[in-house]
């Protein structure tokens, strides 16, 4: 039991950490690289643009400097942001735990290599050095 607990929780770590890396929309790895204008570039001046609105966002008090607080509540809201584009399947800007718990079973199908319903410490390296199945589960 205390197997199956510890692999549970790295299932589920593993798929918090996947979701916080997940673009968030077509601009692969976030505001940097923001696409605006369709034609597959960015400006300096885009950038700049990008830059200027996030510090707004992000300077609550309005006055013209980032604290320790505003940046942290800024970053935690871009990451919530995120998670919730990443893990709201059917678009109705919340959660339910169906869609919660998604991520985790996809990542435990794919641990699970021989479909057994549990994932063994060989099942669990293998998929560490790189020699696990890639796809929902192996066959053999």
């Amino acid at each position: 039991m205390k197997k199956y607990i510890a692999v549970s929780g790295l299932v589920l770590a593993m798929a918090g950490g996947a979701a916080l890396a997940q673009p968030a929309g077509p601009h692969h790895g976030g505001w940097m690289f923001d696409l605006r204008d369709g034609n597959g570039t960015v400006s300096k001046e885009q950038l700049r643009q990008r830059q200027a609105e996030r510090f707004q966002r992000f300077d609550t008090d309005g006055d013209g400097r980032l604290t320790a607080a505003e940046l942290d509540a800024g970053i935690r809201q871009e990451r919530a942001e995120r998670m919730l584009k990443w893990l709201d399947k059917d678009g109705d800007g919340s959660v339910s735990q169906e869609e919660l718990a998604a991520p985790a079973e996809r990542m435990f199908d794919r641990l699970d290599a021989n479909g057994d319903g549990t994932i063994s410490k060989d099942e669990l390296r293998r998929k560490q050095r790189g020699k696990g199945p890639r796809g929902p589960r192996a066959e053999g």
